[in-house]
């Protein structure tokens, strides 16, 4: 809705344990930053154990839909969603 889109330029994963079908899992993910880049981590634990299963980070890059060139600043309804959620 915004004019933007965000595709996925870069993905780091680690794989540390399998998790079964009857698991319990917890996801965890962080902002960790959005200038130039949309850039996040996730992580993932088994609820039963505790034990983080999988770890990654992903970087992303904002398109304009229109012109589908890159923006290297943030969209302002990106910055105003994060500032909401922060409040």
């Amino acid at each position: 809705n915004d004019g933007y889109v965000y595709p996925l330029a870069k993905m780091n994963v680690k794989y540390i344990k399998p998790a079964k079908l009857s698991d319990i899992l917890v996801i965890k993910t962080e902002i960790i930053s959005i200038e130039p880049t949309l850039d996040i981590k996730y992580q993932i634990y088994n609820k039963n154990s505790g034990e983080k299963i999988f770890s990654a980070t992903t970087m992303q890059i904002a398109i304009d839909v229109n012109t589908n060139q890159s923006k290297f600043v943030p969209p302002e309804r990106l910055k105003q969603l994060l500032e909401k959620n922060n409040d």
